[in-house]
């Protein structure tokens, strides 16, 4: 590929030799023609033909000497123009590539000086590219119409040292420039070469660029040459000047990034260390809570039954002790379910027994055991009537375990005299979205709805988490585990639903969870009906 090529490294600059040389030889022509005229003819005959003296003999010699002269120097005057030109086209091209550089950002100003060096050497493709800080040259300018026409897989931009090749790798692994007149071997698909330049751009006796030239209509001569290096010369300080500050700007943009990083670290470690302390406080809120639940019933089951024991209790009043002693470990078994429930969950080996059930079945079984409640704190519970085709898939005991732990908060959350209703509603999806007539019902929506104090905005979010409790304002202080709300949102997720609250303080809460239906997509009826739990118990 390299063979034809030349090099300019070593050479002396033959400009200022031929200047010389024309300056000496004119010198010469014009002293003698000077001699001539002062009839110095000794000078002349000595010089052209030792021993004549005759007159004639030196009209022929100046006849002769004239017009060399003459040719002589308008030689030289169009030598002086040539180079005045040469050094002209240098100057325009050289002030249109710095003018680039220094007016235009990256990719503009390297597509600029290309064209400017395109249009001066005549040459139809080229490439100015630079060494980037890993070692690759990145061709960061390169001819349109040769990434048009090159049929190169993957086109690349960038190349490694190793994938130098060519002329343009010679001239920037030797530090040289070299041109080649004749056809050069390309890779498969790219556009012919059949003339090629290449100079490399070195700072400071280190390669930081390359331009590269090739396929003008004529030869490349040492005029190319020297119009190439003079550009390269240039713009080298200037090239280097523009690779650091890229080089300082990638590091101030690597250590803002790094900063960001560490200061969204600390944000997650500060945010990370709050929720630590919060779930630290509600884990010592929940010690405390069992530890109540615990110790209360069992204060009362051992304040009875020693009762029993000592002393002599009438018949009715025994059978009162021995239903409080009942309800107390009723209350136990409660709270140390939800505890074996949560161990279950956190171990991942909570099964369910997934199978259609009539939701109806499962509603009584609920309210039934939520009633003694209610009636308790003369609340009124009030339950929906689900379609008679409304069977859904489920596990029934966890259903119950659900719908009674949501019950139970409605109840213990609303005063005296309050409302707790429980209703049905047909969706298009486990989020809950009614269905309609073009949306098939395929999930049940379940409602609980209170008429109590309604839940803070701010717990609203977190009231399905572990160990968060919401204060019962009826009591003035916060009561039971704060378990139960977590257990549910676990069991209705493995049943293949979703669960969420709504509430505006002072107007009461909804809690609302869906359940697959066993059928598959049902019409979208509802039945609003309801009717008091007390009729349902009859």
């Amino acid at each position: 590929m390299d063979d034809g090529a030349f090099s300019r490294s070593g050479q002396k600059s033959k400009i200022g030799f031929t200047g010389l040389a024309i300056g000496a030889l004119y010198w010469v022509v014009e002293s003698c023609v000077e001699a001539a005229l002062s009839g110095e003819t000794g000078f002349l005959a000595a010089m052209f033909r030792p021993g004549a003296r005759e007159l004639t003999e030196r009209a022929i010699v100046l006849g002769m000497l004239v017009p060399v002269a003459m040719l002589l120097q308008s030689r030289a005057m169009s030598r002086v123009a040539r180079l005045l030109e040469d050094y002209r086209k240098r100057i325009g091209v050289v002030a249109r590539v710095g003018s680039a550089f220094v007016s235009f950002d990256d990719e503009e100003a390297y597509a600029r000086a290309l064209q400017a060096v395109l249009e001066t050497t005549l040459s139809k493709h080229g490439i100015l590219g630079y060494i980037g800080g890993n070692g690759d040259l990145v061709c960061a300018s390169i001819t349109r119409d040769v990434w048009r026409q090159c049929e190169v897989p993957d086109r690349p931009t960038a190349f490694k040292p190793d994938a130098w090749g060519g002329l343009w790798g010679r001239a920037l692994r030797e530090k040289r420039t070299f041109y080649s007149n004749e056809p050069s071997r390309v890779p498969a698909g790219h556009i012919p070469v059949s003339r090629n330049l290449a100079t490399p751009v070195v700072h400071n006796g280190a390669v930081i660029g390359l331009l590269h030239v090739a396929n003008k209509p004529t030869d490349y001569d040492e005029k190319d040459v020297g119009l190439l290096e003079a550009v390269a010369e240039h713009i080298a300080p200037i090239l280097h000047a523009r690779l650091t500050a890229d080089t300082q700007r990638e590091a101030c943009r690597a250590a803002e990034a790094e900063l960001g990083k560490l200061a969204r670290s600390h944000t997650q470690l500060e945010q990370t260390n709050l929720r630590l302390v919060e779930f630290d406080r509600m884990k010592s809120d929940f010690l405390s809570n069992v530890s109540h639940e615990l110790r209360t019933p069992l204060a009362a089951v051992r304040a009875y039954a020693e009762s029993l024991l000592e002393y002599e209790i009438p018949k009715e009043q025994s059978r009162s002790f021995l239903r409080i002693i009942l309800q107390q470990s009723e209350r136990l078994t409660s709270v140390l379910d939800d505890l074996l429930d949560l161990a279950k969950i956190e171990a991942g080996e909570l099964k369910l027994t997934l199978e259609p059930l009539e939701v109806a079945d499962a509603a009584d079984a609920a309210v039934g055991s939520v009633k003694p409640l209610a009636d308790g704190k003369q609340i009124q519970l009030s339950l929906g009537t689900p379609a008679a085709e409304w069977s859904v898939v489920a596990d029934e005991q966890r259903l119950v375990q659900v719908l009674v732990n949501i019950l139970n908060n409605a109840v213990k959350f609303t005063g005296p005299g309050g409302l707790v209703t429980l209703s049905f509603t047909p969706a298009s999806d486990a989020a809950g979205t009614a269905a309609s007539a073009a949306a098939p019902a395929t999930h049940l929506r379940m409602t609980v709805t209170d008429s109590g104090e309604g839940i803070p905005s701010e717990d609203l979010d977190r009231v399905f988490d572990k160990f968060k409790q919401v204060a019962d304002k009826t009591k003035g202080k916060r009561s039971g585990t704060g378990l139960g709300l977590a257990i549910c949102k676990e069991l209705v997720s493995l049943m293949g639903g979703r669960i969420w609250a709504e509430s505006t303080v002072g107007r009461g809460s909804s809690f609302h969870f869906t359940i697959p239906l066993a059928a598959g997509p049902q019409p979208a009826t509802e039945e609003t009906l309801e009717r008091e739990t007390a009729g349902v118990a009859a």
